[in-house]
């Protein structure tokens, strides 16, 4: 059904994530611009989806990075079991505005706060990692504005329209999702293609060496 999808651009793409074992972000690529062509039901909720794993995954995993995600659910329920240990559940010590509070109370709570800032972090850097493993850009001052500023608003978009909200898709959101996936496109088709050429050289020189 996806045989001909692709123009001679995105089966560079393609054949790049295919070439380094990364089926599963080839086939979420290739996914994509199926519905981008054919514009199925919930195409800009699968596409921003399809969108944000490309993004934020691919440079993780050409990195060889440990992909984690900050645990909110396991840190609430530990904050809130050694608070019904002390206090009424949910309820303040004391109404005053200061309040004594146990440490065994206040070590789960500095520990969400460690893994929220850290997490806060790793998304901020989530761009640069992209530029640095996949571009070469060792320093974020050297990566271009315009590669910066289409990945940024790209991301904001694709993370923004993952989920439902309210049950109402901006009557935007369809030129909004064409445009934000062509920008990421046109990233990874430089990529791509940059690595193309090294993997035919490379190629070029084994044929060489056995013939």
């Amino acid at each position: 059904m996806l045989k001909g999808m692709l123009n001679d651009k995105q089966n560079t793409v393609f054949k790049w994530l295919m070439k380094k074992e990364l089926s599963i972000f080839a086939e979420l690529y290739k996914g994509a611009v199926f519905l981008l062509k054919n514009k199925t039901s919930g195409y800009v909720s699968f596409v921003s989806h399809a969108g944000r794993e490309l993004m934020n995954g691919l440079p993780s995993e050409l990195g060889g990075i440990q992909r984690s995600q900050v645990q909110y659910s396991q840190l609430s329920d530990k904050i809130l079991e050694k608070w019904e240990s002390h206090f009424k559940p949910l309820e303040l010590p004391l109404k005053d505005k200061e309040h004594s509070v146990p440490y065994e109370v206040l070590l789960p709570i500095k520990k969400l706060l460690k893994q929220h800032h850290a997490g806060r972090l790793r998304a901020e850097n989530k761009s640069d990692l992209f530029f640095s493993e996949l571009l070469d850009y060792s320093f974020k001052d050297e990566i271009p504005e315009n590669f910066l500023r289409p990945w940024r608003e790209a991301k904001k978009f694709f993370n923004s329209n993952v989920h439902a909200h309210k049950g109402r898709l901006n009557p935007d959101s369809s030129d909004y999702v064409e445009n934000h996936f062509r920008q990421l496109d046109d990233l990874l088709y430089v990529v791509a293609s940059r690595e193309s050429e090294r993997f035919g050289e490379i190629d070029e020189i084994l044929r060489k060496t056995n013939g």
